[in-house]
Protein backbone atom coordinates (compact mmCIF):
# COMPACT_ATOMS: atom_id res chain seq x y z
CA UNK A 1 0.00 0.00 0.00
CA UNK A 2 2.97 2.32 0.57
CA UNK A 3 5.25 1.42 -2.29
CA UNK A 4 6.25 3.94 -4.93
CA UNK A 5 4.50 1.84 -7.58
CA UNK A 6 1.11 2.63 -6.07
CA UNK A 7 1.84 6.34 -6.30
CA UNK A 8 3.32 6.01 -9.76
CA UNK A 9 0.42 3.95 -11.13
CA UNK A 10 -2.47 5.65 -9.34
CA UNK A 11 -4.69 5.40 -12.39
CA UNK A 12 -4.33 1.62 -12.43
CA UNK A 13 -5.26 1.36 -8.76
CA UNK A 14 -8.20 3.74 -9.17
CA UNK A 15 -9.47 1.66 -12.12
CA UNK A 16 -8.76 -1.85 -10.82
CA UNK A 17 -8.26 -1.47 -7.08
CA UNK A 18 -6.18 -3.64 -4.80
CA UNK A 19 -6.30 -7.34 -4.01
CA UNK A 20 -7.93 -6.35 -0.71
CA UNK A 21 -11.17 -4.93 -2.09
CA UNK A 22 -11.71 -2.81 1.03
CA UNK A 23 -8.55 -0.83 0.19
CA UNK A 24 -8.61 2.30 -1.94
CA UNK A 25 -6.02 4.90 -2.86
CA UNK A 26 -7.57 7.18 -0.27
CA UNK A 27 -7.43 4.69 2.62
CA UNK A 28 -4.32 2.73 1.63
CA UNK A 29 -2.18 4.09 4.47
CA UNK A 30 -4.81 3.14 7.05
CA UNK A 31 -4.95 -0.31 5.42
CA UNK A 32 -1.18 -0.50 5.75
CA UNK A 33 -1.50 0.27 9.48
CA UNK A 34 -4.24 -2.36 9.76
CA UNK A 35 -1.98 -5.05 8.28
CA UNK A 36 0.99 -3.97 10.40
CA UNK A 37 -1.21 -4.18 13.51
CA UNK A 38 -2.20 -7.77 12.64
CA UNK A 39 1.46 -8.72 12.22
CA UNK A 40 2.36 -6.86 15.43
CA UNK A 41 -0.08 -8.97 17.42
CA UNK A 42 1.41 -12.21 16.07
CA UNK A 43 4.98 -11.09 16.69
CA UNK A 44 4.14 -9.84 20.19
CA UNK A 45 2.52 -13.17 21.11
CA UNK A 46 5.65 -14.98 19.92
CA UNK A 47 8.17 -12.50 21.38
CA UNK A 48 9.70 -11.88 17.96
CA UNK A 49 11.37 -8.60 18.90
CA UNK A 50 13.41 -8.20 15.72
CA UNK A 51 10.27 -8.34 13.60
CA UNK A 52 8.46 -6.06 16.07
CA UNK A 53 11.29 -3.55 15.71
CA UNK A 54 10.61 -3.42 11.97
CA UNK A 55 6.83 -3.41 12.30
CA UNK A 56 6.86 -0.41 14.64
CA UNK A 57 9.39 1.37 12.43
CA UNK A 58 7.14 0.92 9.39
CA UNK A 59 4.08 1.95 11.36
CA UNK A 60 5.99 5.13 12.20
CA UNK A 61 6.89 5.73 8.56
CA UNK A 62 3.26 5.19 7.56
CA UNK A 63 1.96 7.64 10.15
CA UNK A 64 4.54 10.11 8.89
CA UNK A 65 3.10 9.74 5.37
CA UNK A 66 -0.33 10.35 6.90
CA UNK A 67 0.92 13.61 8.44
CA UNK A 68 0.41 12.26 11.95
CA UNK A 69 3.75 13.01 13.67
CA UNK A 70 2.48 12.23 17.18
CA UNK A 71 1.54 8.67 16.19
CA UNK A 72 4.78 8.33 14.18
CA UNK A 73 6.83 9.34 17.23
CA UNK A 74 5.00 6.85 19.42
CA UNK A 75 5.66 4.07 16.91
CA UNK A 76 9.35 5.01 16.68
CA UNK A 77 9.57 4.82 20.50
CA UNK A 78 7.92 1.39 20.40
CA UNK A 79 10.39 0.31 17.73
CA UNK A 80 13.30 1.31 19.98
CA UNK A 81 11.71 -0.52 22.93
CA UNK A 82 11.36 -3.66 20.81
CA UNK A 83 14.95 -3.33 19.65
CA UNK A 84 16.11 -3.11 23.27
CA UNK A 85 14.12 -6.25 24.11
CA UNK A 86 15.71 -7.99 21.13
CA UNK A 87 19.21 -7.06 22.30
CA UNK A 88 18.43 -8.04 25.88
CA UNK A 89 17.27 -11.50 24.75
CA UNK A 90 19.96 -11.85 22.06
CA UNK A 91 22.93 -9.57 22.85
CA UNK A 92 24.95 -10.74 19.83
CA UNK A 93 22.25 -9.78 17.31
CA UNK A 94 23.67 -7.78 14.42
CA UNK A 95 21.45 -4.91 13.34
CA UNK A 96 21.68 -3.81 9.71
CA UNK A 97 21.62 -0.03 9.58
CA UNK A 98 21.76 2.50 6.78
CA UNK A 99 25.27 3.81 6.25
CA UNK A 100 26.28 6.60 8.57
CA UNK A 101 24.60 5.17 11.68
CA UNK A 102 26.38 3.27 14.42
CA UNK A 103 23.32 2.21 16.44
CA UNK A 104 19.61 1.70 15.99
CA UNK A 105 18.99 4.38 18.61
CA UNK A 106 21.01 6.89 16.56
CA UNK A 107 19.05 5.93 13.43
CA UNK A 108 15.72 6.46 15.21
CA UNK A 109 16.83 9.77 16.72
CA UNK A 110 17.47 11.07 13.20
CA UNK A 111 14.04 9.91 12.05
CA UNK A 112 12.38 11.43 15.11
CA UNK A 113 14.13 14.77 14.48
CA UNK A 114 12.92 14.72 10.87
CA UNK A 115 9.32 14.08 11.97
CA UNK A 116 9.51 16.68 14.74
CA UNK A 117 9.28 14.44 17.80
CA UNK A 118 10.00 16.13 21.10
Amino acid sequence: FRCDGVTKFQKYFRDYGFRDKTATLDNRYMKSIEYFEKAKDLYTDNKMYGKLTNIYLNIGFTYELMNNPKAACTAFDQSLDSNRELLKANPNTKIELPSGYTSYEEFLKANKRRVGCS
